[in-house]
This record gives C-alpha cells, sequence and structure tokens, in this order.
C-alpha cells in the first residue's frame, strides 16, 4: 500500500553493498587489466591519444581523442555493427552536440575533441568483450577515417 517502507528493497540494497564491498579489490584489480588492454589496442591506431592523466584513472574508464574522425560518427557505427555502446566527450556531455568544455579546458582544438570516444567497463565486463572491442574499435575509426577522407576527396595514410 503507498507510503509502505520497502524493506525488501532495503535489505536487497544492503546485501548488494556487502558484496561490492567484498569484491572491490579484485573487481578494480580485474577491470584496470581490461582497461589496459583496450586503451593499448585504440593507442595502437595512428592519430590517437589517451585523455587524462596516464596512471591515476578510473579503473573502469578509457577516454581517448581519435584524429581525423567524429566520434560521433564512430560510436554510432560501433552500436550499430558491433553492438559496442560507448560514448563521446565527457559524462557531462552526454547527449549534447557540443563539443565537450572538459576537453576543451583541457586544451583539446574543437576538431579534435569531436574524436572523443569514452569506453565504459562493468562489473560483468568479460575477456572476450574486451577482445571484440580491441578488433571492432580501432576498425571503426579507421573506417570513419577512411569515410571522411573520400568525402573531402583525400586519401588516408
Amino acid at each position: 500500500r503507498c507510503g509502505t517502507e520497502n524493506v525488501a528493497g532495503a535489505v536487497g540494497l544492503a546485501a548488494a553493498y556487502e558484496l561490492a564491498c567484498q569484491e572491490r579489490r579484485e573487481t578494480t584489480a580485474r577491470l584496470r587489466r581490461l582497461r589496459d588492454r583496450l586503451a593499448t589496442a585504440l593507442l595502437a591506431v595512428a592519430g590517437t591519444e589517451l585523455t587524462g592523466h596516464p596512471k591515476d584513472r578510473l579503473p573502469h574508464l578509457v577516454s581517448i581523442i581519435a584524429r581525423e574522425v567524429d566520434g560521433a560518427e564512430v560510436a554510432v557505427g560501433l552500436d550499430l555493427n558491433d553492438q559496442i555502446a560507448c560514448s563521446v566527450g565527457s559524462a557531462c556531455t552526454s547527449g549534447s552536440n557540443e563539443v565537450s568544455h572538459v576537453l576543451a579546458a583541457m586544451g583539446y582544438p574543437d576538431e579534435e575533441a569531436r574524436g572523443a570516444l569514452r569506453l565504459s567497463l562493468g562489473r560483468t565486463t568479460t575477456e572476450a568483450e574486451i577482445d571484440a572491442a580491441c578488433e571492432a574499435v580501432p576498425r571503426a575509426i579507421l573506417a570513419a577515417r577512411e569515410a571522411g577522407a573520400a568525402l573531402a576527396g583525400t586519401s588516408v595514410p
């Protein structure tokens, strides 16, 4: 009835919190290892750069700039072709067409900041999913770069 406390929900939340606390060290180490594998694969693509601090980073997040591409085009391609979800820019500009003010404050010009990609890992992210992303994301970046060059009448080096 309206106004009745959700006791089962509160107990479930407490149990989930306890489990997360117990698994935090192992989960953080696993996510950091997966994140670093993904970052290495993305940085192997010419014209990509990790954004943010090189070492003091969240264990579940990879944020890069891919030059000479529109990150939104890459994100749509990954979603449609590979069922990989990613975002462009920073979390605080999700859903906006504007260039991330965070990336601008970090010194990235608009044309570079438009190539931002942000991939998040979760507690349930698997090795196989990272393997797939390590192949699909670089391929999507290169395909977007080639498509942009074809539209401009140039070639990709």
